[in-house]
């Protein structure tokens, strides 16, 4: 049986800045120190999100209702390396101190000059597949540590240095952390990786998980590591084990070696009360529900973990037992709303069911209510 969660609905808006790249000929890596390039009025876009909560939201006031018609090509960055067909760029660039760093067709992770274009380094990784954005890190300091990381579909994990685009040795084995191993058979042509950007808190770098629709497949589990070495710090279950909370709603073994159940979208993190929120994928394998009887935690969820440790906070599932491919395609939203004069602070939820759900950041008690509505089970025996 499938049963929805029907909330009061809220329409949220934002205004979103980003922008568009295209490859250094000549050459793997170039440098430029980035103290010459800084764009006089430079702003940062150091997210794909804009900020690390997704409110994809920009403050500059350049363009506005009545500039927005005098815009003209700046400069266009040509890549290089799009077939005639089946390639797509679907990065989101990022910017930081005045450089924009992206990804090609073929994944090489390019550093530009926001305001001309010029590259400035570019490193292949020799990865296929899609990839929707990057993560940054620094340590804070004046002239210290900043490193540019890239989660890709192939299931490598690169630690960049945003300053010359050289591997960070220190990080993994020679920069790069296989995220599949010990989680796909070794020659195994099952798809595990990444194709979204990480999230990055503290020293935490947290990898959204690609894995297949249907069975078999590795884990959805979302995964935590160390920006500075590489190794893992952290791993939630989101098919929960036996004696782990969540692991009665699986009856039958339902849980066992079950994929799916991954936060493939990405996440957005509460940097102020140090939450990580994912909006989980449903249980593969997808429009087949009868070896997996039962309400499959924690499948179609908002999930609220501790950003530092992967303890669970709470969670929210939005979908019972989902026979439809309804698993949620984006994390929430931090943000906040003005309710009867008080200020209270929010995940705002979008769904594929046309429905938003807002919910307490710290609680995950709705704000408005939900009300929870049956469908028909299925006549399949």
């Amino acid at each position: 049986m499938i049963r929805f969660l029907i909330p009061i609905l809220v329409s949220l808006g934002a205004l979103a800045v980003s922008g568009a790249g295209r490859h250094a000929p000549g050459g793997r890596q170039t440098y430029v120190p980035i103290s010459t390039i800084r764009a006089k009025d430079a702003a940062d876009w150091a997210n794909v999100g804009g900020d690390k909560g997704g409110m994809r939201y920009s403050g500059l006031a350049q363009i506005d209702r009545t500039s927005v018609k005098k815009l003209e090509v700046a400069w266009i960055y040509h890549t290089g390396d799009a077939a005639r067909s089946g390639t797509t760029i679907e990065c989101t660039p990022i910017v930081i101190d005045a450089v924009m760093y992206l990804t090609t067709v073929k994944l090489k992770v390019v550093a530009l000059d926001a305001a001309t274009g010029k590259p400035i380094w570019e490193y292949d990784p020799h990865s296929t597949g899609v990839n929707r954005g990057l993560g940054y890190w620094s340590d804070g300091k004046p002239r210290g540590i900043r490193r540019i990381i890239a989660a890709l579909a192939d299931g490598k994990l690169v630690s960049l240095d945003a300053l010359t685009g050289m591997p960070d040795l220190a990080f993994g084995h020679g920069g790069t952390v296989d995220l599949r191993e010990g989680f796909v058979p070794h020659g195994s042509k099952e798809f595990y990786g990444s194709t979204s950007a990480p999230a990055i808190f503290e020293n935490r770098i947290i990898v959204p998980i690609i894995v297949p629709e249907s069975q078999p497949g590795g884990p959805g589990d979302i995964r935590a590591f160390d920006v500075r070495t590489g190794r893992q710090v952290w791993r939630f279950h989101t098919v929960p084990r036996p004696g782990e909370f969540g692991n009665d709603t699986w009856t039958n073994g339902g849980w066992k070696d079950r994929t799916g159940v991954n936060a493939w979208s990405g996440y957005t993190v509460d940097v102020k009360h140090g939450i990580v929120f994912a909006g989980l994928g449903s249980a593969s394998s997808d429009f087949y529900g009868a070896d997996r009887v039962g309400q499959d935690l924690f499948a179609n969820c908002t999930l609220a973990l501790d950003a530092l440790t992967g303890k669970r906070l709470w969670h929210f599932q939005t979908v019972h037992h989902d026979l439809w491919d309804h698993d949620l395609p984006c994390p929430p939203v931090v943000c906040a709303l003005f309710l009867n004069g008080k200020r209270v602070e929010v995940v705002a939820q979008p769904t594929k069911t046309g429905y938003v759900f807002l919910f307490n950041r710290l609680t995950g008690r709705p704000i408005f209510g939900v009300k929870e509505t049956p469908a028909a089970p299925s006549t399949i025996p």
